[in-house]
């Protein structure tokens, strides 16, 4: 099974993290698919943005894959725990360098590294079925993928809060958090999604204006 799937239509990558039975956990090989792709998006002006999404109705993605990363040895011994969080980390800041839109639809769960792959871009559209946390302290780990930045812009010590107790929020809350740029109706998802599929070349002020 392809874990990333790949599609152009006119000028937009539609990159579907594919592992819905395990609400789309990122592990090193979706990380190295996105990553081995990523500049020649950026360079080619054929391209005019990506849409990011997760496989079915219950997760954009749950965050890292924690049980492959916990189980990563090769062949040779290595652990490979430290190629994932160097990879993963390396992927967030191209995306934050990404100049065209980096559009990540979060319905359903997205959560730790799931937000790696979406806050650092232009659009991240929530809606009433969104859930988004930073869990990480749970686990014994500080907020990750770039956490302490985000999370320290949050007016009124909010990021605070939510990098020490990793407590889930909502669309609405996910906006004030700044995690979410814009928010519609789930219903309206699909349709919003083939305006952009339908544009020939477009500019994020034409995804603000469909959202």
């Amino acid at each position: 099974m392809t874990e990333v799937l790949i599609n152009k239509e006119n000028s937009t990558i539609i990159l579907t993290l594919n592992r819905e039975r395990v609400l789309n956990a990122l592990n090193l090989n979706m990380v190295r698919i996105i990553s081995e792709n990523i500049s020649s998006w950026n360079d080619d002006d054929g391209i005019s943005g990506v849409l990011l999404r997760g496989a079915g109705e219950k997760a954009f993605c749950a965050g890292g894959d924690i049980v492959s990363v916990y189980h990563s040895k090769n062949d040779e011994g290595n652990n490979l725990s430290y190629d994932f969080f160097k990879e993963e980390y390396l992927l967030n800041y191209e995306i934050s360098k990404f100049k065209k839109p980096w559009i990540s639809l979060l319905n359903g769960i997205a959560m730790g590294g799931g937000l790696g792959l979406s806050v650092h871009g232009s659009h991240r559209i929530v809606s009433e079925k969104t859930v988004t946390a930073m869990p990480e302290t749970a686990i014994g780990l500080f907020p990750d993928v770039g956490g302490g930045y985000f999370l320290s812009r949050v007016d009124h010590f909010v990021g605070t809060y939510l990098a020490l107790t990793g407590k889930t929020l909502d669309g609405d809350n996910s906006i004030f958090a700044k995690i979410g740029t814009h928010i519609i109706e789930n219903n309206l998802v699909d349709e919003c999604v083939k305006k952009i599929l339908n544009l020939k070349k477009y500019t994020k002020y034409d995804i603000d204006l469909i959202f």
